[in-house]
């Protein structure tokens, strides 16, 4: 007997539960054409945009150069390192000892260049990301008043939504659009 009301509640509750869900899910899409909201895939709009696109080849030729850079450092002290190993015979103890702190100098020296040239080859596509994402949300913005969206989520926070709520599309469009003049 007590086996049954326990059971009998739990349906109970399963069934309010299901029920629940049932009318927010139905209130959601009521609430949803009502206040005209709209679904973004920022990262898809960011990604497939024409300015990033040549952000990223700009990058990409600036990291192939920085790459050919240290390429030639690393060759400079190769070559320091073999002069100093072919000549070493003929140098005393102290000429060899300068010409290595000469070489760890040079050697510290490139590497922090290296360093520094990394840094602001980061810094400057950062700079250039941010620039692309203020133009992209100056535009969503306008795009979100002149059709009178009251909320666009992020497709990311969403688990599920009808497919006719994504403007990602629209506003890749748009953007690519803004980007051409």
């Amino acid at each position: 007997m007590i086996k049954h009301k326990c059971f009998t509640s739990l349906l109970r509750l399963v069934c309010n539960s299901v029920a629940f869900v049932f009318i927010l899910v139905i209130s959601s899409f009521s609430f949803a054409s009502e206040k005209n909201i709209a679904v973004l895939d920022i990262d898809y709009v960011i990604s497939q945009s024409d300015s990033y696109k040549a952000l990223k080849k700009q990058m990409d030729d600036n990291y192939a150069q920085y790459k050919k850079e240290i390429a030639e450092y690393e060759n400079e002290i190769i070559n320091l390192d073999k002069k100093i190993n072919k000549e070493k015979d003929s140098l005393t103890e102290q000429e060899l000892t300068i010409l290595k702190s000469t070489l760890n100098a040079r050697e510290i020296s490139i590497q922090r260049l290296i360093q520094k040239r990394r840094i602001s080859l980061d810094e400057n596509h950062s700079v250039q990301l941010d620039e692309i994402k203020k133009e992209l949300y100056n535009l969503i913005k306008s795009e979100a008043e002149k059709q009178n969206f009251q909320v666009i989520l992020s497709k990311t926070n969403i688990i599920y939504s009808d497919e006719s709520l994504d403007i990602s599309d629209l506003i890749l469009s748009k953007f690519n659009e803004s980007y051409k003049k």
